[in-house]
């Protein structure tokens, strides 16, 4: 009776610790440079780590080979892309506000 519960838990627990990685991934410090796209970031992320997106420079994207190479990648990618989305919207006052600052003009 408890064994069908600990699996869907589990995969519950999965989905949960894999979402969100395009967030992680496009507010870190150097990130920045990578992304061409300063709202949306994760979402961004995301479609560059598929290779749907090319990088800042216009040029290929060996993130997504190596994306691609290891089989789980896409899978948690394209299960993460909704949530991501999610909290891209959520953190676009965030994001506005960081780019003021960047701007170094003050925020209304």
């Amino acid at each position: 009776m408890l064994k069908p519960i600990f699996r869907v838990a589990l995969a519950l627990l999965l989905l949960v610790a894999a979402t969100g990685c395009g967030t992680l991934v496009a507010r870190v410090g150097g990130a920045q440079a990578s992304h061409p796209v300063d709202t949306y970031k994760s979402t961004n992320s995301d479609l560059l780590s598929l290779g749907i997106r090319s990088g800042a420079s216009g040029s290929g994207n060996p993130e997504a080979l190596l994306c691609w190479m290891m089989i789980v990648c896409p899978l948690v990618v394209v299960a993460s892309l909704p949530i991501d989305v999610l909290i891209d919207t959520a953190l676009l006052p965030v994001d506005a506000l960081a780019e003021e600052e960047q701007r170094g003009s003050a925020p209304l």
